[in-house]
């Protein structure tokens, strides 16, 4: 994995400081504010909730990719890119690039979404205010009618379980 004593080196440095500029551990003070231990971390909250968590992390791209292709096994090439794209961004700091790239795979997932939802609605009145909503794309009003027919559906008998 590493070539030599230098790459693990700068590895090392490179993980400590992440630590660090991400919020996830603080160099540690026993007597804070008079000093500060430069060869010591503590784990913030934040630091300890990551460490702890069972999610996928995006500071992990490959793993994180391989957990929503698990989770999503058929997922689209388009919201697959995008989740790519969103993943390289935020490795490189650029968070507002990574926030929209994001939000475009969230948002064509939800209108892939809606378009199966449509196939599925017997109600007319229901069936056209939503096909509104969703050529229109109105996201605030489509997603409303997202929930109204969701809710709904719960009302219908023979459900096996309940919507939320």
């Amino acid at each position: 994995m590493w070539a030599n004593s230098e790459d693990l080196r700068h590895s090392a440095v490179e993980a400590w400081l992440y630590l660090q500029r991400r919020g996830f551990a603080l160099r540690a003070s026993r007597t804070f504010p008079s000093t500060l231990d430069d060869l010591r971390l503590e784990l913030t909250k934040r630091g300890r909730e990551w460490v702890d968590g069972q999610e996928p992390i995006p500071e992990l791209p490959a793993e994180y990719l391989a957990a929503l292709q698990r989770m999503v096994p058929n997922l689209d090439e388009v919201v697959r890119e995008y989740v790519v794209e969103g993943l390289g961004s935020f490795e490189h700091d650029r968070f507002r690039a990574a926030a929209v790239m994001i939000g475009a795979a969230s948002e064509k997932a939800l209108y892939m979404l809606a378009e199966k939802m449509l196939d599925a609605i017997s109600t007319a009145r229901w069936k056209a205010n939503f096909n509104t909503a969703l050529k229109r794309r109105d996201l605030a009003e489509l997603f409303e009618q997202m929930k109204n027919v969701l809710r709904n559906a719960n009302n219908l008998p023979g459900r096996p379980f309940e919507i939320c």
